[in-house]
């Protein structure tokens, strides 16, 4: 009868797709309406779902490792020169396994966390046209950056040519070493942001970009050892077929 994506509690890898549970949209694997993403990551690799891992500036490789409650996670660092990091996307070029966000009905969550140091730390999680800058043209995210506009809060973020539109930060400070479940859906009308199954804060599509995205998380800094976790990655796009 189907199966339902739900937010439990992310200390535990709670993302499941579980009978009758609440929130997200019902699985069915016969309804080609929809194009689903689910992605454990496995330990020493990418998983089942091509996953690009790409360096931004003077950053390296991703690494892996695993942890209780948690497989599998995919480790992305910044490097000692500021501005160097890492990406990880699912293509390495616009038109693969993306979608225009501005017009289609969506719902994704991410697993993730900021470990060792959050000194400096730039990062944004969701959806972004370009795999090699922490900021790109255009890109639907959810952003930590004390960079810009002096946010120490997790805070949603339609970004079309350049142009930033934010809607009201989530009231989350990031905390070393928690996991949190960032969660970015659209209708159509807007565009929702919560993190760990907040009060959802919205962008209307007007304000989102028309180009294509790709799911990807990304993370740079000013030179202090800083790595995001990305555990478990889950969601579903409609599509026309």
């Amino acid at each position: 009868d189907g199966y339902v994506l739900t937010a439990d509690a992310a200390s535990t890898n709670g993302v499941k797709w579980a009978a009758g549970g609440g929130g997200g949209g019902t699985y069915d694997p016969t309804d080609k309406t929809k194009a689903w993403v689910i992605e454990e990551f496995q330990y020493n690799q990418l998983g089942q779902i091509p996953w690009l891992n790409r360096a931004i500036g003077s950053g390296s490789s991703a690494t892996y490792t695993s942890l209780e409650n948690h497989p599998g996670i995919a480790e992305l660092r910044t490097s000692a020169t500021s501005g160097g990091g890492q990406s990880l996307s699912t293509t390495s070029s616009s038109g693969t396994n993306s979608f225009k966000l501005s017009n289609t009905v969506f719902d994704m969550r991410f697993i993730f966390r900021i470990n060792t140091s959050a000194t400096g730390v730039r990062l944004r999680v969701g959806f972004s046209a370009d795999q090699t800058a922490i900021e790109s043209t255009n890109g639907v995210w959810i952003r930590y950056d004390p960079a810009v506009n002096s946010d120490t809060k997790f805070q949603g973020v339609c970004r079309a040519s350049s142009s930033d539109t934010a809607c009201s930060d989530m009231n989350v400070t990031p905390a070393v070493d928690t996991w949190y479940v960032a969660r970015i859906r659209g209708d159509g009308t807007y565009i929702y942001f919560s993190i760990d199954g907040g009060t959802e804060q919205t962008v209307a599509v007007a304000s989102c970009p028309t180009a294509l995205l790709t799911p990807m998380v990304v993370i740079s800094g000013t030179g202090t050892d800083c790595r995001l976790q990305l555990d478990y990655v889950a969601g579903y796009f409609t599509v026309s077929r």
